[in-house]
């Protein structure tokens, strides 16, 4: 178990060290930002890495924040690999659900989506497992905070899409690996 908690803030310390560090880096929203038409033209890695862009300091941090009370308080049931595929699975459904479902929204930048995805996946293989009334807890403490306004306290706008994107991608996530697990695949 020490090994999985320290695990949880390895991965914590390595995301906010990459936010923060493209936050200092002058050029690196607009270089990295998920841009519509950027995209488009053919700058694949913007659906990644504009997951870890921030528009302010203050945007950056209040993310980063985030993403210690996930590792703190949500995180029980997943190793670190299973984690990283799910940032990843996260980050990239997120971008597609923005692309699919979103044509307006024209651009994006946080780790707001793949917080959301980190706080369902999460908290949905906890509850999977264990059926724990705190799993439970967590997952109705998202649906709350999906349909409560998310601008309190920004001062950049907010893609509130991207939150309910981040968590339905992490949802299904969470579902598909305790059906795989159920079958006998990956343990």
């Amino acid at each position: 178990m020490h090994t999985r908690h320290a695990a949880r803030w390895q991965f914590a310390a390595i995301v906010s060290l990459i936010s923060l560090f493209l936050l200092a880096w002058p050029a690196a929203t607009d270089l990295l930002m998920w841009k519509r038409v950027e995209i488009g033209d053919g700058q694949a890695w913007r659906w990644l890495s504009g997951h870890f862009v921030h528009l302010s300091a203050r945007h950056c941090l209040s993310n980063v924040l985030g993403l210690l009370v996930i590792c703190e308080c949500i995180w029980d049931e997943l190793g670190l690999a299973e984690v990283c595929v799910l940032s990843v699975w996260t980050a990239a459904g997120t971008s597609l659900l923005l692309w699919w479902f979103a044509p307006a929204i024209q651009w994006y930048a946080g780790l707001s989506g793949l917080l959301h995805g980190l706080w369902a996946g999460c908290a949905m293989a906890w509850w999977c497992r264990t059926g724990d009334k705190m799993a439970g807890g967590a997952l109705l403490l998202l649906a709350i905070k999906l349909v409560l306004p998310s601008y309190a306290f920004s001062e950049v706008p907010v893609v509130t899409v991207a939150h309910g994107f981040g968590a339905l991608s992490g949802l299904a996530w969470a579902v598909l690996r305790a059906r795989a697990r159920r079958h006998g695949i990956f343990g």
